[in-house]
């Protein structure tokens, strides 16, 4: 009893000393102090206190260098000499989302040789213990500022932000640890000391470290830089978008790629990587057992997605891959996690989807795709109907992306992958897409589109398989000029999708005099229900424009006060400066008689194919 007694004092006393120290400043001394052989048993026993004490310090004072060295030293040292089991709770409720990075980086060291000898003195509870270790690390992953790419282009050179340093070196060092207590646990099992079902338990410990590391990187930009300064020296100046990049044909690896290649490496370290871009794979290593939840689902394909895309867009470990795979099997496992990348609101993502799909599609040749064996294929995943959703995807990304590259890129890819389909699935989906498609931009891409391949199709010799698009042509043809509102339409809003229509007809009536798409069955229809309204609607709207501009040219005192109402695909002139007031007018009016003369065109050749069938008559 004495004997507890003396030793709860000498600790009351050592810790009161070392508090003392702390106090005056002096890292240096304290670093002696509980380095000292002779204070070693007290040190033992006021292990957590020790790290508690040490962290309260961080937190409420500003270290140098120096003592930010000194104070690792020290959690290493007490890792050494003290229980493992009681000092890994020590560590880990340090890592709270309220404490800076730099301070539970300290931690690393000590954290790192706890483990070590976790792993190599509990076997039994080792998933336990990496449970709770890895969702430590997770969790404070999560917590961290994410970077603000404003405006991202991926055309564009961007240095890495404070935020993404911060999360690049976080997750290296997670890595690190990990791989550490892997490399025990693999000794462990090669010597038999470890069942093979314990090591499928560990295995999915580390799957799922992974996916939560996956799940962060994926919302970080993960191009290189070919500035010739250091990522580390670019923080604090001005980002890309204030002009501040100097170009340079060598750049150092941004820290982010370096910790995305230590995590495929984990990974691959867990599981045969040639294996890993299959669906089932990683759904079987997180949980073959249970059914995931919606969110769990969504963070898995996600954190798949940016694994598939550092694989193959990126190439980190792509030698271990197989290249002789089926080139659709491999897009059907692509597809989720490019349909996780591509739902996605950030540009960041959604360049990493459009690099996906850019790489999978590439590799397919035209004709190769049957919609019913991808939807039969993809069962099993959340996506029943996984080709409709991907093109539904990238005509929003065309249309309503903030990057005009990724809108290009994904307007490419639409149509690129509209070839992969066979004819009869082409056209069903080109169908479906004019049909439901709002935005009469994309309607007038997706009508040129069809025009290009009736140009194909009329040719002497008629690509096989392609009589299915040909005779059910006429139906694109009616929805393509169709005028809901007549002569009232809106034609500067529909400007892109009226032109495209216009040129589609004025091409298939010069084009197709042998009625191979049923054309000339509908000429009345078009010409009464199409050209003789749009004509009206031109020359009501040109008309309009013309008084405006002559109002804005010329404003009479009265008229000065009254702000117009007159608006241009709307929105209100008045919100123009005058200047570009009249410019607006007057590329509308120049708009109008583009549209003109088409449909002029178009009417002539309807009139001269009259007037030939007359004559023969």
């Amino acid at each position: 009893m004495e004997s507890v007694d003396e030793n709860s004092g000498n600790t009351l006393n050592f810790m009161s000393q070392v508090k003392q120290i702390i106090k005056e400043g002096n890292i240096s001394q304290l670093k002696n102090f509980c380095s000292d052989k002779e204070n070693e048993e007290q040190v033992i026993c006021s292990s957590l206190d020790l790290v508690s004490c040490f962290m309260d310090y961080l937190k409420d004072h500003e270290a140098n260098d120096q003592d930010m060295e000194n104070f690792r030293y020290l959690f290493s040292h007490i890792s050494y000499i003290s229980n493992e089991k009681e000092l890994i709770l020590g560590f880990l409720e340090q890592f709270d989302p309220m404490v800076e990075f730099d301070i539970i980086n300290c931690l690393f060291p000590g954290l790192k040789i706890v483990c070590a000898k976790i792993m190599e003195r509990d076997k039994a509870n080792q998933t336990y213990h990496l449970n709770m270790v890895f969702s430590s690390f997770v969790y404070y992953a999560e917590s961290l500022n994410l970077p603000k790419y404003d405006n991202y282009d991926p055309m564009e050179e961007y240095p890495e932000r404070a935020e993404e340093l911060k999360l690049a070196k976080f997750m290296k060092k997670c890595t690190e640890v990990g791989r550490s207590m892997l490399e025990i646990i693999q000794q462990q099992f090669q010597q038999k000391e470890i069942h093979k079902n314990h090591i499928k338990a560990v295995n999915c410990e580390f799957f799922n470290l992974c996916i939560g590391l996956l799940e962060r990187l994926s919302r970080l930009n993960l191009e290189e830089l070919t500035c010739t300064e250091s990522a580390e020296k670019l923080i604090g100046k001005k980002s890309k978008d204030q002009n501040s990049v100097s170009q340079g044909p060598h750049a150092e690896p941004r820290l982010v790629l370096k910790t995305a290649s230590d995590v495929c490496s984990l990974l691959h370290s867990l599981h045969r990587p040639w294996t890993m871009h299959c669906n089932m794979t990683w759904k079987n290593l997180i949980s073959s057992d249970r059914k995931l939840s919606q969110e769990e689902f969504d963070r898995l394909e996600l954190a798949r997605g940016c694994y598939l895309y550092l694989i193959f867009d990126k190439g980190h470990g792509i030698d271990l891959f197989p290249q002789m795979d089926h080139p659709l099997f491999s897009f059907k496992q692509c597809i989720p996690g490019i349909l996780s990348l591509l739902k996605q609101q950030d540009s960041v993502m959604l360049h990493k989807g459009l690099a996906l799909c850019r790489y999978a599609s590439n590799r397919l040749d035209p004709l190769t795709i049957h919609n019913r064996y991808l939807t039969n294929a993809l069962k099993e995943t959340n996506w029943h109907k996984p080709v409709s959703s991907l093109f539904q995807s990238a005509i929003h990304i065309s249309t309503h992306c903030p990057s005009k590259t990724l809108r290009q890129r994904s307007g490419q890819f639409i149509v690129r992958f509209l070839d992969k389909f066979v004819w009869t699935d082409r056209y069903n989906i080109l169908y479906s897409l004019i049909t439901n498609a709002q935005h009469p931009g994309m309607v007038g891409y997706l009508i040129g589109y069809f025009k290009d391949k009736l140009s194909e199709i009329l040719q002497q010799q008629m690509p096989i398989g392609s009589s299915y698009f040909l005779e059910r042509s006429h139906h694109i043809i009616k929805i393509s000029v169709a005028l809901k509102e007549g002569s009232e339409t809106d034609l500067l809003s529909e400007y892109n999708r009226l032109m495209s229509s216009l040129n589609m007809l004025r091409f298939l009536f010069i084009r197709d005099k042998n009625n191979k798409t049923q054309i000339w069955n509908i000429q009345a229809s078009i010409e009464e229900q199409f050209l003789e309204p749009l004509r009206t609607g031109i020359n009501l709207s040109r008309m309009h424009f013309r008084d405006e501009l002559k109002k804005q040219s010329h404003p009479r005192k009265e008229e000065v006060s009254n702000e117009t109402e007159f608006s241009i695909c709307g929105t209100n002139l008045s919100t123009f400066p005058l200047m570009e007031r009249k410019q607006a007018l007057e590329s509308a009016i120049h708009s109008f008689d583009m549209l003109e003369n088409i449909s002029i065109r178009v009417q002539e050749i309807i009139d001269q194919h009259r007037s030939t069938i007359e004559e023969l008559m």
